[in-house]
């Protein structure tokens, strides 16, 4: 199969699936979906919405993943897209207002992948990383 990411501005859905896929109406390169297609006629749906429709339909690569998400130095293969956004609490008087932060990533895998643990590769001094209590296996559904 072909592995595809699609960034379009309006709802849609591919083939016969069921559900429509987020669109990234505001252009900010959070809605990305990533599809795995056997060679073939494949049909894209949209509710027109929004004038005019615009969908990058991109051949995974290191250059399709920044374009699609704007985060550099991602590699074609990679098990996971990062996508461009961030969470994490406020700083008041100098200290995080809560321990947890989030990088939004998506699935690239044709199947689930299990994640039991996360490591730290470069970071500021004194940042520890650690599994949530509880969430000792997290899966990301393709």
């Amino acid at each position: 199969p072909t592995s595809l990411l699609m960034r379009c501005n309006a709802m849609f859905f591919l083939d016969e699936e069921l559900a429509y896929l987020t669109p990234d109406v505001y252009q900010e390169k959070r809605a990305v979906t990533v599809r795995h297609l056997e060679q073939g006629d494949h049909h894209i749906f949209v509710r027109f919405v929004q004038s005019p429709f615009r969908c990058d339909i991109l051949e995974d690569s290191a250059e399709a993943r920044q374009n699609v998400t704007g985060v550099k130095e991602q590699r074609r293969g990679d098990m996971l897209l990062v996508l461009s956004d961030s969470m994490m609490s406020q700083v008041v008087e100098g200290r995080l207002a809560s321990p947890h932060i989030a990088i939004p990533v998506v699935n690239a895998m044709p199947s689930p992948l299990v994640l039991d643990g996360a490591e730290l590769a470069v970071g500021p001094t004194g940042l520890l990383l650690s599994m949530s209590s509880g969430q000792e296996e997290v899966v990301l559904a393709p």
